[in-house]
């Protein structure tokens, strides 16, 4: 089977390499998830690439991962100053062009999508205040965002909806930096978590 560099409801590119159903090669799932975030930019503040593809694995990949701050429809409040409406404009456009599976909706913080026949991709939702947090947790791997979650807790963090609290004030986690500083571990660049 061949899986295309991308695809949408309205176009289909050009072949890339054979691949199974379910696992791609690094540099397959590299160029698709270039392609994807460059479509997806215009309709966030900040996107990267984040699991597997960002740290490199090269084996066994399933999926492609993004975390973006998505950009929000704005209109003039009673003084004429730009307020965001609360529509995420990057959720609009995925369910507009893609054949979404799961979430995607206002007010979600995830969606899934397919492209081209057997990937999957997922766009996680993150704010400048919580972007840190986000994108560590979705790099991972699994059990490396399961001991930054313990370990946050055991130092006197609760995690609740994407947020971080002490005390139950919301904690700002700006930097994956932030993120291993807070939970006592040091900082590993994404290529070296395995």
């Amino acid at each position: 089977m061949y899986v295309c560099s991308y695809v949408s409801r309205r176009n289909i590119y050009i072949l890339l390499a054979p691949i199974s159903l379910a696992i791609m090669k690094l540099s397959t799932a590299r160029k698709i998830a270039k392609q994807v975030k460059d479509e997806l930019s215009p309709y966030c503040d900040r996107i990267v690439i984040a699991g597997s593809v960002r740290r490199g694995k090269t084996y066994d990949l399933h999926d492609i991962e993004f975390v973006a701050i998505p950009r929000f429809e704005m209109q003039p409040d009673l003084f004429m100053t730009m307020q965001p409406t609360g529509k995420n404009l990057l959720f609009s456009h995925i369910r507009k062009t893609y054949d979404v599976t799961v979430g995607g909706k206002q007010g979600q913080k995830m969606v899934r999508f397919g492209v081209c026949e057997s990937i999957q991709v997922e766009v996680y939702t993150a704010s400048k205040r919580n972007w840190g947090y986000i994108l560590a947790l979705r790099t991972g791997p699994a059990d490396l965002s399961k001991i930054l979650v313990t370990k946050l807790k055991v130092a006197g963090y609760k995690m609740d909806s994407g947020s971080v609290l002490k005390k139950g004030s919301s904690v700002p986690v700006r930097t994956e930096h932030d993120m291993f500083r807070m939970a006592g571990i040091k900082y590993r660049e994404a290529t070296a978590r395995v």
